[in-house]
């Protein structure tokens, strides 16, 4: 599960909410962003980085734990749920050490 689309709905919100365009908040950005960047992020086509997020948090004056409240958090990647599949035809370092020490 990526956590965009539910970030873009909160800055959606919040930007409505204090009526400021995807334009004008682009333009508040360091650098600025243009306005189909804000637009991507808004419909979680774009993750917005850490540094971005902070930015925006500030201009809509939310704190930024507003974009992730009620978020269900992504399940961890366990051994249990994990799958390895190495590339066909290739020899991984511990099958080569098995090779080695086999007895003909």
């Amino acid at each position: 599960m990526t956590m965009a689309k539910p970030i873009g709905n909160r800055i959606r919100l919040q930007r409505s909410i204090v009526r400021l365009s995807q334009e004008a908040l682009g333009v508040m950005m360091t650098p600025p962003l243009k306005q189909q960047v804000i637009s991507k992020m808004e419909r979680g086509q774009k993750e917005p980085s850490a540094s971005q997020l902070f930015q925006i948090s500030h201009h809509l004056d939310v704190p930024i734990s507003f974009f992730f409240e009620d978020i269900e958090a992504p399940k961890p990647l366990t051994v249990a749920n994990a799958e390895y599949n190495p590339p066909t035809g290739s020899t991984t370092a511990l099958q080569k050490t098995k090779l080695g020490t086999r007895n003909t």
